[in-house]
């Protein structure tokens, strides 16, 4: 439990690194990475460069955990976001961010679906009691 509640916290805090934390990249997923919403191959260097254009058009990030919750070793966080630039241009939505897990902890599948109002979890899956860190926000 403590390992998953590492893990779920250590996503978060990517989501608004400034700049990526590409040790962390490395720690938390494997080389390549099964994208859950059309189950094509991502190489873990793409997942850093699409981060790194994401943090570099919308340097400023605020992410808060909304909940958890499981079904064997898929994890579901949804989040509220808001990012914005040096420009002050904002986007702000909801995120349901699906992980899946490998044997070793390491996000071997992933995908993230934008909305814009809060979404539910799927079917099945069973909350997840997490009593780490909720919020995230940019330190420039």
């Amino acid at each position: 439990h403590e390992a998953l509640q590492s893990i779920f916290q250590k996503r978060l805090q990517l989501m608004v690194k400034n700049p990526v934390d590409e040790a962390l990249m490395r720690e938390l997923y494997t080389e390549n990475v099964r994208r859950l919403s059309d189950n094509k191959i991502v190489s873990r260097r793409k997942l850093q460069d699409t981060t790194r254009n994401l943090v570099q058009s919308w340097p400023r990030r605020g992410v808060k955990l909304l909940s958890i919750a499981g079904k064997d070793n898929i994890y579901e966080l949804l989040v509220v976001f808001s990012y914005s630039n040096h420009e002050g241009r904002e986007i702000a939505g909801y995120s349901k961010i699906s992980l899946l897990l490998d044997a070793q902890g390491k996000i071997c599948g992933m995908s993230e679906a934008i909305t814009p109002q809060k979404g539910h979890h799927s079917a099945g899956f069973t909350p997840f009691s997490y009593t780490g860190k909720k919020e995230f926000i940019t330190v420039e």
